[in-house]
């Protein structure tokens, strides 16, 4: 059985497996739970998600409100094709993003992790390569592999090096938060201010030993000389050392929609 999503939360439709014409050889992406396939739906290409196993879906499942008998088999969501990341839209050296481009999708982003929220769920794993652009530029979120419940009590520390907290990378090390996604949130945003494609820290390559006790130390990605003043102090802010002194994604979503008024 496969699901067509519209968006975060609705299911248009329930379509037998043999609806949808997958290319078994076409694959689009990979993540923590989940490979994606170029497919075909009514004449239209399509992303075909499938899920490696249900147990990993919960959070999916309980998102968008829909009970999945895991008898019958694995579960795959088909979607809209979208043209690319946000890791390679902002490396695409003939067009670069515009202020306000940057600040609709830094909106679209955030929209979505505030819905996860909502929800009592942790993203854990906030980056350009998780954020897909269409062609007209707005941003969705994908790959939730690694999200986890905000309830839990034994919430895995789990996330790419240069995304997670400080907090996060102590001994002992605090579990996920909401402000732990709002300060990959951050370092997402000196990201679309640099408009490069570039990951933060580079010269550290993933080596969270090198890099984590920088980043306890204060170390954050730098922003351009030219950074409009208010983007920089929100960048600034959600990436600030002690989790309760970052924004809440409620004042984040206020504030970027009032640049867009």
């Amino acid at each position: 059985m496969i699901a067509v999503k519209r968006n975060y939360n609705e299911i248009v439709a329930m379509l037998q497996c043999n609806d949808v014409d997958v290319s078994s050889e076409h694959v689009l992406g990979t993540g923590a739970a989940s490979t994606v396939y170029k497919g075909a739906f009514k004449g239209l290409d399509v992303a075909v998600k499938v899920f490696n196993q249900v147990l990993q879906s919960e959070y999916i499942v309980r998102l968008i409100h829909v009970d999945i008998n895991p008898v019958e088999g694995r579960v795959s969501f088909v979607l809209e094709l979208m043209a690319m990341n946000l890791r390679q839209r902002l490396g695409q050296e003939n067009e670069k993003l515009s202020l306000v481009e940057k600040v609709r999708i830094a909106l679209d982003v955030i929209q979505g992790v505030a819905y996860l929220h909502e929800k009592q769920i942790l993203y854990c794993d906030l980056k350009p390569e998780n954020v897909l652009v269409t062609e007209n530029g707005r941003a969705k979120l994908a790959d939730f592999g690694i999200s986890q419940q905000s309830t839990r009590g034994d919430a895995k520390l789990e996330g790419t090096p240069q995304y997670m907290a400080p907090e996060l990378t102590g001994i002992p090390a605090a579990a996920p938060s909401y402000a732990s996604d709002v300060y990959a949130f951050g370092i997402l945003l000196t990201e679309l201010d640099a408009n490069t494609g570039e990951v933060p820290y580079r010269h550290y390559g993933y080596s969270c030993f090198e890099l984590w006790p920088q980043v306890r130390g204060g170390l954050r990605p730098e922003l351009r000389d030219d950074c409009p003043p208010w983007f920089r102090e929100l960048a600034v802010n959600c990436m600030a050392t002690l989790p309760g002194d970052r924004p809440t994604v409620s004042t984040i979503i206020d504030t970027l929609k009032a640049k867009l008024q």
